[in-house]
């Protein structure tokens, strides 16, 4: 609830008869007293919404603006999420082609053009969604609401900063044949860095809910945000399974000599290679298959929610452009 209505209905702010604010009120930007002051207009010394000081910290009392550009961050960082699945389907898809009946022009288009443009598009996107407030009044106001907002562009740089070496710890793997302890602390390390991105976002999206507020928003974010987290770590721990037991089975067999026969339940024997267990080894297979289509879900599940955001925070602007914020102010008074 903005303007007047929402200073009324708080009880916060008493008005005079002709509606304008009637006790002394510090702007939260610049300390000015908003005595007499349009409860739906702006700080004649800084610009701020009026109601922002008066109700409290609401998007609707934000620079429309940047709500506006947080909507459309969301909405091309949903799209974004869309464009990558569908074009991790095609290069897919094109390996099952016979080599023969793949054009050139379709594989440079798969692996070549499409992947950079996608994630182009990915990167503005998502900057636009954590771009920082302008006034920058969130630091006068002691709030740390937004603190996931920076957390996601660290996030993003640390994922970025991760992508070659995890690229040559995986090339070295392979012309090896080996995958050493090194390369597995380095490819768990990046893709976990890649993991975090998304959880920071969704937290930072969570905040930006609370603010509208709409707490159901906030909570169905939360649960996507940790639901992302669980299936994707486990995802990513269960790429390595059989690599990890190898580095730890002489330890462990120098710890328990004596283990018990579990083949009966699980089809393996502790301190066994995996390749004398097929069973086992198959078992274990699916459940990785199976964690990487829950984590792909939950993935998916951005889209609708972003788009849920893009339709709020639009409402939010609108609300903000519709009363405090249609014009700057024209003039500097003094106190």
């Amino acid at each position: 609830m903005t303007g007047e209505a929402g200073l009324r209905k708080s009880g916060m702010v008493p008005l005079d008869g002709g509606g304008k604010i009637a006790s002394d009120l510090a702007c939260v930007g610049c300390d000015y007293n908003l005595r007499t002051c349009d409860p739906e207009g702006r700080c004649p010394e800084c610009g701020i919404a009026v109601g922002r000081s008066a109700v409290g910290r609401y998007l609707c009392y934000f620079e429309p603006a940047w709500v506006q550009g947080l909507a459309w961050g969301m909405n091309r960082f949903a799209v974004a999420i869309v464009a990558l699945a569908v074009t991790g389907l095609l290069g897919w898809a094109t390996t099952l082609w016979p080599e023969r009946g793949v054009p050139f022009w379709w594989i440079g288009l798969v692996f070549g053009v499409l992947p950079p443009v996608v994630i182009a598009f990915t990167l503005v996107g998502f900057f636009r969604a954590t771009q920082p407030e302008p006034n920058r009044v969130a630091s006068r106001e002691g709030s740390g609401r937004l603190d996931a907002r920076r957390a996601s562009r660290v996030a993003l740089i640390v994922g970025v900063a991760m992508i070659l070496p995890a690229v040559v710890a995986g090339l070295i793997s392979i012309f090896s044949r080996s995958f050493g302890a090194w390369s597995q602390i380095v490819l768990l390390v990046a893709l976990m860095s890649w993991l975090a991105v998304p959880w920071c976002l969704l937290r930072h999206a969570r905040d930006l809910a609370l603010l509208v507020p709409r707490r159901w928003l906030a909570r169905l974010t939360s649960l996507l945000s940790w639901g992302i987290v669980l299936t994707g770590a486990a995802w990513v721990w269960s790429f390595g399974w059989f690599d990890w037991y190898d580095l730890v089975v002489g330890p462990y067999d120098r710890v328990f000599p004596q283990t018990p026969n579990w083949h009966g339940l699980v089809g393996w024997t502790p301190g066994d290679p995996w390749s004398y267990h097929d069973d086992f080894r198959e078992k274990v297979e699916y459940l990785f298959y199976g964690l990487g289509v829950g984590f792909g879900g939950a993935l998916l599940g951005i889209v609708p929610l972003f788009l849920a955001y893009r339709n709020t925070l639009r409402r939010e602007a609108a609300k903000a452009w519709a009363t405090w914020a249609s014009e700057p102010p024209t003039e500097t008074p003094g106190h």
